[in-house]
């Protein structure tokens, strides 16, 4: 292995030295080590299989196929790293193979569990754009876990546009290599980076603006989604003035203003909230005759690092179409991925969109009347066993 010439080298942030190299056949073995340091969890990320007691035969074919790679149809690396008492250990593989369109390929990186949030995958990420934009590759897609905090990482600081689509537990990512990324400002990097740091690294802070998920309803409309931006607070101020309060998921409030007053003072609000308050993401479809146009908004507000409260909104001309039940899981999922537990909310109690969207609810959800008001508690790291239950 030492007579090999690594093609990229780079340095962690905990000052561990990486070398990657080009895949080799030899290197089957080398996949078979890095396979074995994947907890359940990561494998089925990856594979999209438990393989919790994998039969070794078929691990070490697939291991050999994947270290045989046609040149023609793509490109894939191995890096290596000195660990205490593992010189040379396989640590992280990362491949791009070309779809059928050849302008178009399937990315996949893996990374040893002990050596994650490292900024590892996110080099070979880099390093694998460059290759393939180099080679002719325009577009990169892949599909992973809608839970796999560190990919959505990955997504949102990848220096080229990207857009996401969720299809429940799974979402598909599409990166533009002839796109750069528009970053948030400076500003938010640094209180995204502080937030992390005070809840351990364990949380996922917002997302990136320029990131876009599309949300598919049902009757085939798509909707967009992406974080609130720092010049929204007009377009969310209309919103809220079209969407109808006894029609919203959130906790009701004595109306001390107008309903435009209130709308704005809201939207101001919202605006300006840091990553470490919370989230504001907002849905947009295209109308008859009003494109782009902003239809929903979903968003969480911390109360503790384990718990949140939410709201949903939708404009009232578009209510019936499946939009509100879109956002509510897509918050949800994402407050989970961010770390939340548990999201509490209220609506109305004779709100039956709201109780037919919460009786499909993957997660555990209780509720309480509350006057004319039903307080729900939402558990996140609970699955649903029926219909909400009555505290």
């Amino acid at each position: 292995m030492h007579k090999r010439r690594a093609v990229f080298q780079f340095t962690t942030k905990t000052d561990l030295k990486v070398k990657v190299y080009r895949i080799k056949p030899q290197d089957a073995e080398n996949l078979v080590h890095l396979f074995e340091h994947l907890s359940g969890p990561s494998r089925y990320q990856r594979f999209h299989e438990p393989l919790t007691n994998p039969d070794p035969v078929l691990i070490w074919q697939t291991a050999q196929r994947m270290a045989t790679v046609d040149p023609k149809a793509g490109v894939a690396w191995i890096a290596f790293a000195d660990l205490p008492g593992e010189p040379h250990a396989p640590v992280a593989g990362a491949r791009y193979m070309r779809l059928s369109q050849r302008n178009t390929a399937e990315v996949s990186i893996a990374v040893r569990d002990d050596l994650q949030r490292q900024g590892i995958g996110a080099q070979l990420l880099q390093h694998l754009a460059r290759h393939a934009r180099n080679n002719g590759v325009q577009y990169l897609t892949g599909t992973f876990s809608t839970g796999n905090r560190a990919v959505w990482r990955l997504v949102r600081e990848a220096p080229f546009k990207s857009t996401t689509t969720v299809y429940g537990a799974e979402t598909e990512f599409f990166i533009n290599l002839e796109q750069p990324a528009e970053g948030p400002p400076l500003e938010i990097k640094k209180s995204n980076e502080q937030l992390l740091d005070r809840l351990n690294s364990t949380k996922e802070s917002d997302m990136a603006v320029d990131i876009i998920t599309t949300l598919r309803l049902n009757n085939g409309q798509e909707l967009r989604v992406r974080a609130k931006g720092p010049d929204d607070t007009a377009r969310i101020a209309e919103l809220l003035q079209q969407g109808s309060p006894e029609k919203r998921l959130e906790r009701a409030e004595v109306a001390l203003r107008s309903p435009a007053e209130a709308a704005l003072a809201e939207a101001t609000r919202l605006a300006q909230l840091g990553p470490a308050e919370g989230s504001v993401w907002l849905a947009f479809a295209d109308l008859p005759g009003q494109p782009d146009s902003l239809v929903a908004s979903g968003r969480f507000m911390r109360c503790s690092p384990d718990e949140g409260e939410m709201s949903v909104v939708v404009r009232d001309d578009v209510q019936g179409q499946g939009i509100g039940g879109k956002m509510l899981y897509f918050v949800l999922d994402q407050a989970r991925a961010m770390g939340v537990k548990r999201m509490t909310s209220c609506f109305a109690s004779d709100n039956e969109a709201v109780w037919q969207i919460l009786s499909y609810s993957p997660y555990h959800v209780t509720w309480q009347p509350r006057g004319h008001q039903v307080e729900i508690v939402v558990y996140l790291q609970a699955h649903s066993h029926g219909s909400p239950s009555l505290n």
